[in-house]
């Protein structure tokens, strides 16, 4: 073995880390960003594992892979890694990487739109500028995105009591629960672990007992993460929330694709109008903003939604990884739960 390099741009936005892989893989082979997927699953995990997990990243650390677009209208390509693998779609990603995009001089077709090609499906980044040319603020155009089952789920919970949980896609499958009764699954910081706890369980329980895939896109498949979320306010609507995926992994920013996933959970119960505006509070106190574009009904299929989410993306260093042929740690260390 040789020794490997690997540059990237560390970045955060709300408060979510995002670790930009922009040199490595960025001739990655694949027609498309699922063929990538695939073969960075198959060929290049332990790259992966050793930018995430200790003693390069941490439990919670989370990344994005930068390749060659698959699709002539798009800029570049985004694979989202976590601490167990691939993600198929991320908002908070697609925020840091657009900003990471024009920080690192590639080419795009616009500085203030910026096409993405992401396994879930393509996005679009509209660039906001400060009077002093600065980013202000990324506001992602999310996929099509809708309620997957006709009525919720109950889920058992091991300290005997249920939830219901709604099953929706916005580039991942969601289980979104709300917990805003449940004084067990109220969101805050001294309920972390049992609102961990029971994030694994939902997306556990859900995945072993029900089959879950996209209509069009047999490849996308399994609820991949849980939304358990309190209501703040009904006027502007406000909702604070945790976001549980991977391996027991949790949202520090209000997940943009949760966010997502939550409007149009509350646009299909009546409780939000298109284009009305959308708080989203994560567990430590930061912000998305967001709304629904417009309802699209396909010929024979469901209702989707255009969710828009903005936020502002942070640059947290430049570093450049080494990977030595004599490191008993050079693939990381799989992630460590105490």
């Amino acid at each position: 073995m040789n020794t490997i390099r690997i540059k990237t741009l560390d970045m955060h936005a709300a408060g979510e880390p995002c670790r930009v892989i922009y040199d490595y893989f960025y001739d990655l082979p694949g027609e498309t960003m699922f063929e990538k997927k695939l073969r960075i699953m198959r060929d290049h995990a332990h790259i992966c594992n050793a930018l995430i997990h200790e003693p390069r990243g941490h439990a919670n650390m989370f990344g994005a892979i930068l390749t060659a677009p698959v699709s002539a209208d798009a800029d570049v390509g985004v694979i989202f890694l976590t601490n167990s693998g691939v993600l198929d779609m991320c908002i908070h990603g697609s925020i840091c990487t657009s900003r990471a995009i024009l920080e690192l001089g590639l080419k795009v077709k616009n500085k203030e739109q910026i096409v993405l090609d992401i396994v879930g499906g393509q996005v679009r980044a509209n660039v906001h500028y400060n009077e002093n040319q600065k980013i202000d603020y990324v506001e992602i155009e999310n996929v099509p995105s809708f309620v997957y089952n006709e009525r919720p789920v109950i889920v058992p919970l091991a300290d005997g009591g249920k939830v219901e949980a709604d099953i929706v896609f916005a580039g991942n499958f969601f289980a979104i629960v709300d917990g805003s009764e449940n004084p067990k699954l109220r969101v805050c910081p001294e309920n972390y672990t049992r609102l961990t706890d029971a994030g694994m369980e939902i997306k556990k329980y859900i995945n072993e007992h029900y089959t879950i895939e996209h209509p069009s896109k047999p490849e996308l498949r399994d609820v991949n993460l849980t939304v358990i979320f309190n209501r703040r306010s009904e006027s502007p609507k406000h909702v604070q929330n945790i976001v549980v995926f991977g391996n027991r992994q949790t949202d520090r920013s209000p997940c943009g694709t949760g966010t997502s996933g939550m409007m149009v959970y509350f646009k299909e119960k009546g409780e939000l109008a298109l284009n009305q505006e959308f708080i989203s509070e994560s567990l430590i106190g930061s912000f998305f903003y967001g709304h629904l574009k417009e309802e699209i009904v396909y010929p024979g299929e469901r209702t989707t939604y255009i969710p828009r989410i903005k936020g502002k993306p942070s640059i947290s260093a430049y570093s450049e990884f080494v990977l030595e042929p004599d490191d008993i740690y050079r693939n990381g260390i799989p992630v460590v739960l105490l």
